[in-house]
């Protein structure tokens, strides 16, 4: 059981601004009227933890991706392939949360263990002497670690995704969260349409307010 003090959020005008760094375009009072038993049961702190677990899986299987593949092929492939493994879940995870496996997905991000795997593999690979390979993998660590490539494939994975959904993938992970949820327990929820108008809305004026401040 997640203890509810180690994560925190604020919710602004725009939107609600989690400890994990991720915006959601939505607000308290919008989960009560969408999936009010849902939030009754984990609270939204939770709800918003797990939805945070779920954003950040595709970096964390791109990183454990490349620590493998640096071991079977040369260190460009790898590199590649890691690249084609983030950009594939960052288009189809949030479409595909499954409620049941959140504590799985919680493993996997965990930095330790993706720390303690790195340290394994890259050892190997500098006992071996392919300190290439090595290189490739201390670089691209760092790279997904502080989002760089997150924020250089934003936009393509944003074009491959909209036909599956029309909101952000941290907005569609959240709603597919308390869907899903709500489902487990066999809580009802409110009408998707109308939640998917409101997350809009606040994003529009995310991003107006965002350029206003920016002048």
């Amino acid at each position: 059981m997640r203890d509810k003090e180690t994560f925190s959020y604020v919710e602004l005008p725009d939107g609600i601004f989690t400890a994990d760094g991720i915006w959601y375009h939505t607000t308290e009072k919008d989960v009560a009227e969408f999936a009010p038993d849902l939030l009754h049961r984990s609270g939204l702190d939770v709800l918003l933890a797990q939805a945070g677990e779920w954003s950040r899986l595709p970096t964390a299987i791109a990183i454990l991706g490349l620590a493998a593949l640096l071991v079977l092929i040369s260190p460009w492939q790898a590199a590649l392939g890691s690249l084609s493994i983030y950009m594939f879940l960052a288009v189809v995870t949030p479409s595909v949360v499954i409620y049941n496996l959140s504590g799985l997905t919680r493993k996997l991000i965990h930095p330790v263990l993706q720390g303690l795997i790195y340290v394994l593999f890259l050892s190997y690979l500098a006992s071996l002497g392919q300190m290439g390979a090595v290189g490739t993998g201390l670089l691209g660590f760092i790279l997904f670690r502080w989002q760089l490539v997150g924020r250089l494939l934003s936009r393509p994975i944003r074009f491959l995704a909209r036909p599956l959904s029309p909101l952000s993938m941290p907005d569609t992970i959240l709603r597919n969260v308390l869907i899903r949820g709500s489902l487990k327990y066999g809580y009802s929820v409110g009408e998707l349409k109308r939640m998917e108008e409101r997350m809009t809305e606040i994003m529009t004026y995310h991003k107006t307010r965002s350029k206003q401040t920016g002048k």
